[in-house]
């Protein structure tokens, strides 16, 4: 199938679905193949297996061949026509070398894979949350910016349909409603449907093997509300908590529980921090209360 489809994932204008066709007739006159069925792949998404287009009347494909080795042998001592003018070729017994794309094009090849252009998304935006809720750290804010920048840039590559894209755009604003008013509830219920949606819908059902995998789509979303509805509200919670002591002398008198046994020495947790500390008379048991009568050092 080669009907043109835009960004939008809508089928395009006319004038360019015209041109399309025009353009593959002209190719497949150039070659003697089947300029009628070529037109149709453009106009009607047209399909066909390898056998059906080895057997259209003008062919679509020349040969079958079973394998590299068989193709070379079959098109031994056949004419091709190249820009030198017409070759024969010496095929038979051909030595195949692989030859491996280099970084750059492996790279940019890689980019507008459409699982890679989600994860992109998503990644980028849980590390801008990171840098909004832990200001002037800078690197998440840097990295989470660069990857938001690359999966828009395989967005416009890939078939993408724009309502897919408003539905994860909506998805991050009832997110970040969720990151300024924690514990309601609803807004981060509705991001997580707008998520799951818009991954469902967001490139073009009609281009084959372009889709969120499914796997995929629910680990981001698992991982997604487990970000948000623990540890972005318990980091938030945390942020409420009085602050501890500013002076070591304050803390004397001050009750805690110890996080392991004390025999006599280890550790408590007083003033919402982590202590090391001495029993003064005796071992005190993991999680008794205990008091702090001075301090060393």
């Amino acid at each position: 199938a080669a009907h043109p489809v835009g960004v939008s994932g809508a089928i395009e204008q006319e004038k360019v679905t015209n041109d399309a066709a025009a353009f593959i007739r002209s190719l497949a006159e150039q070659t003697h193949r089947n300029a009628n069925w070529a037109e149709s792949a453009v106009r009607d998404s047209a399909t066909l297996s390898a056998e059906q287009a080895a057997a259209k009347d003008p062919p679509v494909a020349d040969r079958l061949a079973d394998s590299t080795a068989a193709l070379l042998a079959d098109v031994d001592e056949t004419q091709a026509r190249t820009a030198a003018g017409v070759v024969t070729l010496d095929t038979a017994g051909g030595t195949v070398r692989t030859q491996d794309p280099s970084l750059r094009v492996a790279l940019l090849h890689g980019l507008i894979d459409p699982n890679l252009a989600f994860i992109f998304f998503y990644v980028g935006l849980i590390l801008i949350v990171i840098e909004v809720l832990h200001p002037g750290i800078s690197v998440p804010g840097v990295l989470g910016t660069l990857l938001l920048v690359t999966s828009v840039v395989a967005f416009g590559i890939l078939p993408v349909q724009l309502g897919g894209l408003a539905l994860l755009a909506t998805s991050v604003v009832l997110l970040l409603v969720e990151l300024k008013h924690p514990g309601v509830g609803l807004p981060l219920a509705g991001g997580i449907a707008c998520l799951i949606l818009g991954g469902l819908l967001l490139f073009d059902p009609s281009t084959p093997d372009v889709h969120v995998s499914r796997w995929l789509l629910g680990l981001v979303t698992a991982v997604m509300a487990g970000f948000f509805g623990l540890v972005v509200r318990a980091v938030l919670e945390a942020r409420a908590l009085p602050a501890p002591s500013a002076g070591m002398d304050d803390l004397v008198g001050a009750e805690g529980v110890a996080l392991g046994e004390l025999g006599p020495r280890g550790e408590v947790r007083v003033g919402y921090e982590r202590w090391s500390a001495e029993a003064a008379g005796g071992a005190i048991p993991a999680g008794s209360g205990v008091r702090v009568v001075g301090r060393r050092g």
